[in-house]
């Protein structure tokens, strides 16, 4: 499977996720993919997302690009698929 057709089924994934999700799901997503952001910045240091190899502003993503845009949309599709997984907690 090439690298654009691995981002356009991930993407098309978090798609449906997103769409099914509530908004306190979405805000829980959001607050584990921030803390995990958090814990690469401590280990790595900030992204520096105006990189060639992240930005994708000039026209149509060559492979390498794609390739992080489906690693990324996957991340999204785990955090959520999880996060719309999780059995309630008992409530005491």
């Amino acid at each position: 499977m090439s690298k654009s057709a691995k981002f356009r089924e991930y993407y098309s994934l978090a798609n449906t996720l997103l769409n099914n999700s509530s908004k306190d799901e979405m805000s829980e997503a959001l607050i584990l993919l921030g803390m995990d952001l958090a814990h690469y910045r401590s280990r790595y240091g900030a992204l520096n997302l105006s990189d060639s190899e992240a930005s994708t502003d000039s026209g149509k993503p060559n492979e390498q690009q794609f390739a992080l845009l489906a690693e990324g949309m996957s991340i999204l599709a785990n955090v959520l698929g999880s996060v719309a997984n999780k059995p309630e907690q008992i409530k005491h």
